[in-house]
């Protein structure tokens, strides 16, 4: 978190004990937690939900864009969904948004494991956010965070993090597992897309140049650097080895504990 004090719950009702602490004099920000955001207004406030709530639109519309990442691209919110079973939106909100998102797997004490498959999921998107090269765009002071680029297949959406020296596009395809119209047979997997490329684009998520056309797992994840710096060698070999077994070859039922 950019110049962050984490207070945990917080809420509007906080503010006197912020104010007495003497932060705002410092300029610093305040790390709160809050509620999931408003669907109608396609704002997510990025925090954690107190119970098994879904996320607003889940899988039938965009993602929501953090408030708090608008306001200031410094901002590094924290999607955190306790009790899902299914960790996908909550990984796909967080990718969307540049933002981080929290594995919490024992909750006081009641175990709620992640599958092999979002397991897999927070494994590549970790590696990727954490690369040296990324961190300046996803929460530099120039960075200018864009939600809801255009040119992308029916359900799929990318937020553009661009600065002077470098764009990077992170993109979610979030079709669910809904027929469209024209379909009849449920047991017919839905294809794969694939979403333009460029002549110098990198494909971050495969770790391959991007000249053609980038290809996006069913409900899965791509990022793309369409201009900067040449990512390390070893970065990209790294994220070959990670992608090479596609995500809906793991298993995404939930870890259960037995007695």
């Amino acid at each position: 978190l950019a110049d962050a004090l984490p207070f945990d719950a917080l809420s509007w009702n906080y503010f006197p004990l912020v104010s007495a602490l003497g932060l705002y004099p410092t300029g610093r920000a305040v790390a709160g937690d809050d509620t999931l955001g408003d669907a109608r207004t396609g704002v997510l406030d990025a925090t954690t939900p107190y119970g098994a709530v879904a996320f607003p639109g889940f899988f039938y519309g965009p993602p929501l864009a953090s408030r708090y990442k608008l306001l200031d691209p410094r901002h590094t919110p924290i999607v955190c969904d306790r009790w899902a079973t299914d960790r996908l939106d909550g990984f796909q909100h967080a990718f969307f948004n540049g933002a981080a998102y929290a594995t919490w797997e024992n909750v006081w004490g009641v175990w709620n494991g992640l599958s092999d498959r979002d397991a897999q999921i927070a494994r590549r998107v970790s590696h990727l956010f954490r690369a040296d090269f990324l961190r300046d765009l996803l929460i530099g002071n120039e960075t200018r965070f864009e939600p809801y680029a255009d040119g992308l297949p029916p359900g799929v959406f990318a937020s553009v993090f661009a600065s002077s020296a470098a764009e990077l596009r992170l993109v979610v395809d979030r079709r669910g597992d809904a027929l469209p119209p024209d379909r009849d047979d449920p047991a017919t997997p839905l294809p794969n897309h694939t979403i333009p490329g460029c002549r110098r684009c990198v494909d971050l998520w495969n770790g391959r140049p991007a000249s053609d056309a980038v290809p996006l797992e069913h409900n899965g994840f791509a990022a793309l650097l369409v201009r900067g710096p040449p990512p390390p060698p070893a970065f990209l070999a790294e994220r070959r080895r990670l992608v090479r077994t596609p995500l809906a070859d793991f298993d995404a039922a939930p870890q259960r504990l037995t007695q």
